[in-house]
């Protein structure tokens, strides 16, 4: 294929700028017209390299694992220090460790920790507003000692909570009712004949929040051609938890407001669920002084949201055929329970 004049004019132009790039750089690298290349030196000095104690190849000091195999370099404190620490990504099924911040937050520089350890804007904004204990962070186990030491060094006391200590796979127990008027008093499990009795100076925390439960669904529409979506719609529900937690229980007992009995108010019943929740709490924080009762769930949701995402789950309801054609439905259900479970049990481990 011939090329046109211009096109052959534009090719020898740049190859004549290219021979006097060429010719410029064997006279003076380091300078072009005057202009310094490079104003400092790029990467680092040999000296400086860190040599692996696994697969003895050398990484650069700012990394504190290996490149190449993963493995821990051995560093000097003062230089991992400065180097900022990002946690690997945990999935929900691994076994983590979750590092519980019990005091030390109103002295902390919000940089400061930005500098040592990998974390989000919002989180590290929000550290000021939000009173301890919280967790803020769940990692893999072998990076726990480097993260808890980090934290420590910016003047924060931590604790470790491991996920197998908050028994996530045993329910609580629902109750439907309880009796105040008596010592020991009266549990009535939800679905069962069966109440036990437990001492009123047994209760050592209440912990209240909310679970939240949002699920978005849409209907498809199959055609010859494509999928469409015909129609969609977002449904979403609110209601208050209330933990109870005695001296030989880590698994608690959970009070939900639909199918609870709030006979136990007296007079002071009211016909809208949420004045009786929340007279309930007041109660029970006056009927158990010694009991700590922890309110601060919904003040701490963008630090637990990234600790303990909410969970996401999948929702199909099948194909069913109609006079229109195929149509399938499909969509997804979000909430926050496993998040509230593992809080409420986390401050259990803490007292």
């Amino acid at each position: 294929m011939l090329l046109s004049r211009f096109a052959v004019k534009q090719i020898l132009r740049l190859s004549v700028k290219i021979l006097w790039f060429t010719a410029k750089m064997a006279n003076d690298p380091e300078n072009i017209g005057g202009i310094p290349v490079t104003s400092e030196a790029i990467g680092f000095a040999a000296d400086e390299m860190i040599l692996c104690g696994k697969c003895a190849k050398t990484n650069p000091p700012n990394r504190l694992n290996c490149f190449y195999c993963g493995h821990g370099l051995e560093l000097s404190e003062e230089l991992a220090a400065g180097i900022r620490f990002a946690p690997s990504e945990i999935e929900d099924w691994e076994p983590g460790i979750n590092l519980v911040v019990t005091s030390g937050v109103n002295d902390l520089d919000p940089q400061a920790i930005a500098a040592a350890i990998s974390l989000g804007a919002e989180v590290t904004d929000s550290l000021a507003n939000v009173e301890p204990p919280f967790p803020l962070f769940r990692i893999k186990p072998d990076e726990a000692d480097e993260v808890e030491a980090r934290l420590k060094r910016l003047g924060l006391s931590v604790s470790r909570v491991e996920d197998a200590a908050l028994a996530l796979t045993k329910p609580a127990i629902r109750l439907k009712g309880i009796d105040l008027t008596t010592d020991p008093l009266t549990f009535h499990p939800f679905n069962s004949e069966t109440s036990t009795s437990v001492n009123a100076s047994d209760i050592v925390l209440v912990v209240a929040g909310s679970i939240v439960t949002t699920t978005a669904e849409s209907k498809l529409k199959k055609t010859r051609k494509d999928i469409k979506e015909i129609d969609s719609h977002i449904s979403s529900s609110d209601h208050t938890a209330i933990d109870i937690y005695t001296s030989a229980d880590e698994v608690g007992y959970r009070i939900l407001p639909h199918g609870f009995d709030f006979s136990c108010l007296g007079a002071a019943k009211s016909l809208i669920a949420a004045d009786n929740v929340r007279k309930l709490i007041e109660k029970l924080a006056d009927d158990f002084p010694n009991a700590v009762i922890d309110r601060s769930y919904a003040s701490k949701a963008a630090i637990l949201d990234h600790v303990w995402p909410p969970t996401v789950t999948n929702i199909s309801k099948g194909i069913a055929r109609s006079w229109f054609g195929v149509q399938r439905a499909t969509g997804t259900a979000t909430s926050n329970e496993s998040q509230f479970t593992r809080y409420s049990r986390m401050r259990r481990k803490l007292i």
